[in-house]
Formats: structure tokens, sequence, C-alpha cells
């Protein structure tokens, strides 16, 4: 047995695929047998309660008629058109900042991507706190400094969507700022210094020389932001939640914040009409998929490597 082990044959033929056996299992059983499953069950009606039925395209053609989804599918693209490109701007201006090397530099690195590792739930609940119309500190320094009563934020159909773009821009610039940072900080210094020998301005510089040789790394970001829009959940759920005694139900007001992976998760886990959740996920999916062709279609024309 010994001697089968340390065998050159066992070695570079079987023993790799021993190792990748977890790794492939958790694949199959935790990726896509789900993902198989959730297709076969968008052809159903599926109750985990009760079993299901084949309906065939029934839940296709139900998405298509229902208008409460046509405002959700609307809801989620108005969200990713907001969020992408204030988080990607934002993202950038904060790691050309940091980018900077002066003191305490690292301490407003930490501090700003300090978001992105706290937790949703105490993120989302402090900031309907800092929100609320009534009590909030957000309202009271408008009031106190400007001298006129705070918008509604999130109880108001004009600007609860808008809203919780902005927080969850607060929330996930700290990542994108990283990933920026990193990729101006691998910019040849020879450039840099050659531009200041020309007499290049701060701003030129950036606009010649430094969004240029960004390019790639903006495509990565721009791809990871849509897909991340697409996915949004955790803060429309904790902000849209009503909170005790109120009649305010999640995705509110006025079905104005209720996206897709929300509707996909009321209908599947709270009204139980799994087979009509699978079909809005693959809904999502193809969303996804066609936006991200899309953007690699077209990135030989302004991505430079």
């Amino acid at each position: 047995m010994k001697d089968l082990l340390h065998s050159s044959r066992f070695e570079k033929k079987i023993a790799p695929y021993i190792f990748l056996l977890p790794m492939i299992t958790g694949l199959l059983v935790f990726r896509l047998g789900p993902i198989i499953w959730s297709f076969i069950l968008s052809f159903q009606n599926y109750n985990p309660f009760q079993g299901g039925t084949w309906a065939g395209l029934a839940n296709y053609q139900e998405l298509l008629e229902d208008k409460d989804f046509h405002q959700i599918f609307f809801n989620t693209l108005k969200f990713t058109v907001m969020y992408m490109p204030l988080g990607v701007v934002v993202s950038l201006i904060l790691a050309v900042l940091v980018n900077n090397k002066l003191k305490g530099i690292i301490f407003f690195r930490a501090v700003y991507f300090l978001p992105v590792i706290s937790a949703i739930a105490a993120i989302g609940t402090i900031w309907a706190w800092l929100l609320n119309p009534l009590f909030g500190l957000v309202n009271y320094l408008i009031k106190a400094l400007l001298g006129f009563p705070g918008p509604e934020w999130l109880g108001s159909t004009k600007t609860a969507l808008f809203t919780i773009v902005m927080v969850n821009v607060w929330q996930t610039m700290g990542y994108a700022m990283v990933i920026f940072l990193a990729g101006l900080q691998n910019i040849p210094k020879e450039l840099i210094d050659a531009a200041k020998v020309d007499g290049a301005t701060k701003i030129k510089r950036f606009f010649l020389i430094d969004l240029p040789l960004l390019s790639p790394t903006t495509f990565f970001v721009i791809i990871i932001t849509i897909i991340r829009s697409f996915q949004i959940f955790d803060l429309v759920y904790i902000l849209t939640s009503p909170a005790a005694g109120e009649s305010r139900t999640v995705g509110g007001p006025a079905n104005t914040t209720n996206v897709l992976v929300i509707s996909i998760f009321l209908n599947a886990f709270k009204y139980f009409r799994m087979g009509y959740g699978a079909a809005q996920a693959y809904i999502l999916f193809i969303m996804v998929a066609v936006i991200t062709f899309i953007n690699f279609r077209f990135q030989k024309k302004w991505v430079h490597y």
C-alpha cells in the first residue's frame, strides 16, 4: 500500500483528483444542484408543504402579465442605473485621495473600508434610525443648520429608492476603493515623473495617465458593481422592514423599493410560491448574463491592457 501511495502514477494521475474531490462535491451539491433544481421548479406550481404540479410556462407567462413584477423589474434597473456610476465614481475619488504618502493616511484607508466588514444588520438599523423623518439625526441637523424640515427619506415614494442607493454606496465604497488603490499604485512611477517634468498638472496627469491605465481595474469594478446591484437584498430588507406597530411592508412605500431578490425571497419563502420565485430568479440570471456579456463585448473599445 505504501509503495502504491508513493508511486509515480498515483501522484500524477490519481492524487490530484482526491484533493479536488471535496471542492467538486461542494460545487455539485451546493452550487450546480440548486441551480438545476430551481430551473425545474420554475416550470412547476410548487409548495414545500403540498408538493408540486407541472405548470409548463405558466410562471413565466404570469411574470409577463404581472404589473407588480413590471414595477419590480424597473425598480431593479433604476437601482442599478443610480448605484453603478455613483459607486464607481465615489470609490475612485476616495482611492485618489488616499493614494498619498501623508501622515496618518493608513488610518483613513481603514476608516473608509470599515463599513465593508461591518455587520449589515447593524448598518441597516443605524441608518434607519439616522434617516427617521421624525426623530432621526439627519433631519435634526438639516432643521438646525438650514432651517427647514428634511425629506421623508425612506417614507416617500420619491426618495426611498435613492436613499437606499446612497446607503449602499456608503457601505460598499471601501471595497472598490481598495481595488482602485491597488491599480493606482501599480502605475509605473516613470510615467508620472515624466509628466511632471513636462509640466502636467495633477488633473492632467489623472485624465491622461492614471485613468487610461486604470481601465482594466475600472472594467472589473464596473462588472462587480453591476452584479452587486442586481443582487441587493439585505439593506432593502432591513431598511424597509416595518417596526413594531407599523403597517408598512418590505419593499415599500408603495412597492417603490421592491427589487428582484426581495420579490424572489417573498414569493419563495413567505408566500411559498417557489415555482414563481424560481422563474423570477432565472429572469434575474438572464439580466445579469446579458449585461455582463454586453460589457465584455465592448470592453475592447475602451479597456487598454
